[in-house]
């Protein structure tokens, strides 16, 4: 049962109306398309909104790591753990510095780090950890890291988070991110708050995040000040001359993405709402198959709030699951898999497990109650075929 006259039903999905349009409309009829005030404006209120005292806006969740890693100058060849259920794009920016990548296995059901799979790989090298929270799914022992590093002496080790999959879950009505010494966010195409590309890095370190500014905009000394700005000063002075403190990049975010963003911030909660609302609807009517073991759901927690990024499951075996995502694709139905292990060779067997068995199904807030009806649908057709 084909969905006739209907394009293919999408994983990811982002919403746009006149709002966001209108912002970019006022942005190029200032001219000031570049860095200005309405990208302090949106690492203002996301900072306020998230908790952090500091906050860079960026190019992107990439571009963010090279920043925070750039000012944290570990030395070549230091250690950085991370989860082998990760994306790619992290790791290369690891790898340009010339850092040791330690890749350690996950958990189950949800491929997160664990602290069991942490212990004994935490070396006299080690640096960093840089956590994901897979589909939005917090890290729940954090707190249980934490004291372990404490109990051997290992506070120095920077605690990292990837938050492009969990930009807005909480905890216990507390936002998890805060568990972390620095949180790198995403707003591209296919995630809940999008800007088209853009990201940010928040910190409570005033000397690194300090670091983090100069280096998105050139590396010049005292951060960004356009000259433009810096002549409106009454003790101005000179205002065209720079200098550079450490030779960098631009990677600073600009005003049309940044007025994007703005819109995008006040929409959040009816994002959420309505991802919320499809969650609830999946796992209902997806309970039935779980019970009779042909699939598996994801794990839910009342204290867990707007975990909300990914929608999977879990069949029994390889061959299933894309015997599974090549029927939905023959039906307009899109699915894939998030994400490729990091390391092929590593010995991390759950998340070689989690890789093979698990699919990602159409989650966003744009779906609406006919196609969400029809991926019910779908799926269990294929079981009924089998």
């Amino acid at each position: 049962m084909k969905r006739k006259n209907k394009g293919l039903l999408s994983v990811f999905g982002n919403s746009f109306d006149e709002k966001e349009i209108e912002a970019v409309r006022k942005v190029m009829r200032s001219h000031l398309v570049g860095y200005g005030d309405l990208v302090e404006e949106f690492e203002d209120k996301f900072k306020k909104e998230i908790g952090f005292k500091y906050a860079v806006a960026t190019t992107g969740c990439n571009t963010g790591f090279w920043l925070l890693l750039k000012a944290l100058d570990f030395k070549p060849g230091s250690e950085i753990v991370m989860p082998n259920t990760h994306f790619y794009g992290i790791k290369n920016v690891v790898e340009l510095f010339g850092l040791k990548i330690r890749i350690v296995d996950t958990s189950l059901p949800v491929p997160n780090l664990s602290l069991e799979n942490l212990k004994n790989n935490i070396t006299a090298n080690t640096k960093a950890i840089i956590f994901l929270e897979y589909g939005g799914y917090p890290i729940v022992d954090i707190e249980a890291m934490k004291k372990y590093l404490k109990k051997i002496n290992r506070q120095d080790v920077v605690l990292l988070l990837d938050a492009a999959n969990s930009p807005f879950t909480k905890i216990g009505h507390k936002y998890s991110a805060l568990d972390y010494d620095f949180a790198v966010y995403s707003f591209d195409m296919n995630k809940i708050l999008v800007t088209g590309d853009g990201g940010i890095v928040f910190g409570n370190d005033k000397k690194v995040m300090n670091k983090v500014r100069s280096l998105s905009y050139y590396g010049l000394k005292g951060g960004i000040k356009p000259a433009y700005l810096k002549s409106k000063k009454k003790n101005r002075s000179k205002w065209w001359e720079v200098e550079v403190e450490t030779p960098s990049l631009k990677l600073a975010m600009n005003n049309i993405t940044a007025g994007i963003g703005l819109v995008q911030l006040e929409k959040i909660k009816g994002f959420l709402a309505k991802r919320k609302n499809l969650r609830k609807y999946y796992l209902e009517n997806l309970k039935p198959l779980e019970r009779s073991g042909l699939l598996s759901l994801p794990q839910q927690d009342k204290k867990w709030e707007n975990s909300l990024y990914f929608f999977w499951i879990r069949l029994k075996s390889e061959k299933v699951r894309n015997e599974l995502a090549n029927f939905l694709l023959k039906n307009n139905i899109y699915s894939t898999v998030k994400y490729q292990p990091l390391d092929e060779k590593a010995h991390t067997p759950n998340s070689f497990e989690f890789y093979k068995t698990s699919l990602l199904l159409p989650f966003h807030q744009n779906i609406s109650e006919n196609e969400r009806q029809d991926v019910i649908l779908q799926i269990k057709h294929f079981f009924n075929e089998k």
